[in-house]
């Protein structure tokens, strides 16, 4: 079962100055190449944090520790902040998830195999580091989600979140895509994450 999270959003809660990406109750800096409508950030300035929101902001380009050759599977790349969602019976608490180094079926391996063409693709429109985008839009779909799934095969929850890609010097949206981060339910580690047409 699917929750739409963005639904019940105002207009002025789904706007957004151009440039900046508005996260939990802080307004941040972000690259041109990539930014996203977040709600909340006008509206609730000051006011106390909704149940299962994530203890602080996500960063956008934090940088990611490295996985090498001998690098093993448990070692954290990378935390995140996530939103508590429910979908269905399952239900997400919120707090924070991890990326670690993994292997070909979870973790920056598996992004890097699978879905670093997918990010490069995106990244090009700007001429930035597909890494740099990816951190973007995993903080960003998992601090605030358009859509959250849950997975009943791998045990998994999908969030998803649209994001834009603009221009500050005329203020001027050229191209969406959807951002997709999937999250184990057991263990709360990143499954991957990808840039797609489509939705969870």
């Amino acid at each position: 079962m699917a929750i739409d999270t963005g639904a019940a959003r105002s207009p002025l809660s789904r706007s957004l100055t151009i440039g900046y990406l508005a996260v939990g109750l802080i307004m941040q800096p972000v690259p041109a190449f990539a930014m996203s409508q977040s709600a909340g950030a006008v509206e609730s300035a000051g006011a106390a944090p909704a149940l299962g929101s994530p203890p602080a902001p996500a960063r956008a380009s934090e940088v990611w520790a490295g996985c090498g050759v001998f690098t093993g599977d448990d070692k954290v790349v990378r935390t995140f902040p996530i939103r508590g969602a429910q979908a269905g019976e399952e239900f997400m608490r919120g707090g924070t998830v991890t990326l670690r180094c993994g292997d070909e079926t979870y973790g920056y391996r598996h992004i890097l195999k699978y879905h670093q063409a997918d990010w490069e693709t995106k990244a090009a429109l700007a001429g930035e580091n597909w890494r740099d985008l990816a951190d973007f839009a995993i903080a960003t779909a998992l601090n605030d989600p358009d859509q959250v799934t849950y997975r009943t095969k791998n045990q998994a929850f999908c969030y998803k979140r649209v994001i834009y890609y603009g221009r500050k010097s005329n203020r001027e949206v050229y191209q969406t895509t959807n951002a997709v981060a999937v999250v184990s339910a057991t263990n709360r580690n990143i499954i991957t994450a990808y840039p797609t047409s489509a939705g969870c």
